[in-house]
C-alpha cells in the first residue's frame, strides 16, 4: 500500500510545470508552494516527512533482501539524506 504523500495531490494538480526538474526547486520554493495549498499544516508535514527520511531509511535496510546491490542502496540512502539535508538548511533560513 503506498504512503500517503501530504503534497503529492499538489503536483499532480499542476502546481509544479512538467519542464521543473527536483534539484532546481529550492525549499523556500516547497514553502510557497504549501502555503498556496495548505498552509502550515501542510507545510509542517512536509518538514515532518523529511525529519524522516534517516528513520525511514533504516526500516527499509533493516527490510532489503540480503542479496540488495549494496552500491545501488548506497546510492539511493546517501542521494536522499543529502536531499533532505538541503531541505532542512534551507528551512533554517525561512
Amino acid at each position: 500500500m503506498p504512503v500517503w504523500c501530504p503534497f503529492s495531490e499538489c503536483l499532480r494538480a499542476k502546481c509544479l510545470p512538467v519542464r521543473d526538474r527536483f534539484d532546481t526547486i529550492h525549499t523556500r520554493h516547497w514553502h510557497q508552494l504549501a502555503m498556496k495549498n495548505g498552509g502550515p499544516v501542510l507545510w509542517d508535514a512536509m518538514v515532518d516527512l523529511v525529519v524522516q527520511v534517516g528513520p525511514a531509511l533504516v526500516a527499509v535496510e533493516s527490510r532489503l533482501p540480503k542479496d540488495f546491490h549494496g552500491r545501488s542502496w548506497d546510492a539511493i540512502s546517501k542521494g536522499m539524506v543529502a536531499e533532505a539535508e538541503w531541505f532542512l538548511v534551507g528551512v533554517d533560513g525561512l
